[in-house]
């Protein structure tokens, strides 16, 4: 069985578009959220957001971040790669345009325009067998989409 830990980019300065400090924590955090958890593979979108994200993680894990751009993720290839071995875990780190396509062919629900926001809540835990998803849990990050000043 494989599992797979999904996380949305960390929270991010409208302006800029990069990591806020709420965001810049969250990836401090996800070194302590997933430290007991033996990460095989480091999954992420190409967007520099994402990848920033995963640093802190990769760092402290010492394995390197495959990049991968929007195309990749409508043709699941992030996906395979991290079923590429079977009992290993991955984590993936998604803009919400991208993830969807991952999520839909798992037979999870996907995100929408009403929902989406609750993405940077929580990291979604799926246990995969066969590539059928057989357990579904959601770790929370306690952070929350702040609205932008415009």
């Amino acid at each position: 069985m494989n599992e797979l830990y999904i996380v949305r980019h960390g929270l991010i300065d409208c302006k800029t578009l990069m990591l806020d400090e709420d965001g810049k924590k969250l990836s401090e955090d996800l070194v302590v959220i997933l430290k007991s958890i033996k990460i095989d593979f480091i999954a992420s979108s190409s967007e520099k957001r994402c990848i920033e994200t995963l640093l802190p993680i990769s760092k402290d894990r010492r394995l390197q971040i495959q990049t991968y751009c929007k195309e990749d993720f409508i043709n699941l290839s992030p996906l395979k790669d991290a079923l590429l071995h079977y009992d290993s875990t991955s984590l993936i780190c998604y803009r919400i345009e991208e993830i969807n396509c991952i999520l839909k062919v798992l037979n999870q629900n996907i995100f929408t325009v009403e929902n989406k926001d609750s993405g940077y809540e929580k990291i979604i835990h799926l246990f995969i067998n066969d590539r059928q998803v057989v357990d579904y849990k959601e770790i929370p990050t306690n952070f929350k989409k702040k609205k932008c000043q415009t």
